[in-house]
C-alpha cells in the first residue's frame, strides 16, 4: 500500500515537471538600432511568425529600442520579423539555444522627383483696385450680395448700403469688370 501511494506522488511530481517542460513559455528579448547612427528606434514592431507567415504573438519596442516577447510554441520554425513605416523589415528564423535577437535597420528613404504647388489667390491687389475670389469666400449662407460682402476682409456696409473698404467709402462695384450701376451701386 506504501509502494503505491509513493509511486503515485512519484507520478504526480514526474507529470507536473513534464507539463511544466512543455507548457513554459520561452523568452525572446534585444534591441533594435537604426543601421548608420546606431540609435535606438522605438515603437518598431516585433512579429513572432510561423513557417506560414500566421502571426502568432507580437510586441512593440521601448524608447531604448527593447524589446521583450513571451511565447509558448513549439513548432519547429519560427520566425522574428521588425515592421516600422521609416524602415526596411528584416527577418530572423529562430534557434532553440538562442534568445536575445538584434537588429540594425536601414532607412527607408523615398524621394519625390518633382512637387507642383498650385496656389489660387483668394484676393488680388492692383494699385488701387482689389480683387476678390467671392467662391473663396461663400459657405452657403449667404441670401443676397450683401451677405456676400459682409464675409469679405476689409469690407464694411453701414445701415444706409454703402461700402467701405478699409474705412475709406467704396466708389464703384465691379462684376466681372462690368460696372453695372456707376456710384448709385447702392440701389443694385
Amino acid at each position: 500500500m506504501e509502494q503505491i501511494k509513493n509511486f503515485k506522488i512519484l507520478l504526480l511530481i514526474f507529470l507536473l515537471v513534464f507539463s511544466y517542460k512543455n507548457y513554459s513559455q520561452n523568452k525572446l528579448n534585444g534591441t533594435v538600432l537604426e543601421l548608420t547612427s546606431k540609435k535606438p528606434l522605438e515603437s518598431v514592431t516585433i512579429l513572432l511568425k510561423d513557417k506560414n507567415n500566421t502571426i502568432l504573438n507580437y510586441t512593440t519596442t521601448n524608447i531604448n529600442g527593447f524589446y521583450s516577447l513571451n511565447y509558448n510554441i513549439t513548432q519547429d520554425t519560427l520566425i522574428l520579423e521588425t515592421s516600422i513605416i521609416s524602415h526596411f523589415p528584416k527577418e530572423q528564423i529562430l534557434s532553440k539555444e538562442k534568445t536575445v535577437y538584434n537588429f540594425s535597420l536601414a532607412e527607408r528613404i523615398n524621394g519625390l522627383d518633382e512637387v507642383f504647388i498650385k496656389s489660387e489667390k483668394t484676393i488680388v491687389v492692383k494699385n488701387d483696385t482689389t480683387i476678390y475670389r467671392p467662391n473663396k469666400f461663400k459657405d452657403g449662407s449667404e441670401r443676397n450680395l450683401e451677405d456676400l460682402l459682409k464675409k469679405l476682409p476689409g469690407i464694411t456696409i453701414s445701415e444706409n448700403g454703402s461700402i467701405k473698404f478699409k474705412g475709406k467709402r467704396v466708389t464703384r462695384v465691379l462684376l466681372d469688370n462690368d460696372n453695372l450701376f456707376d456710384s448709385n451701386y447702392t440701389i443694385g
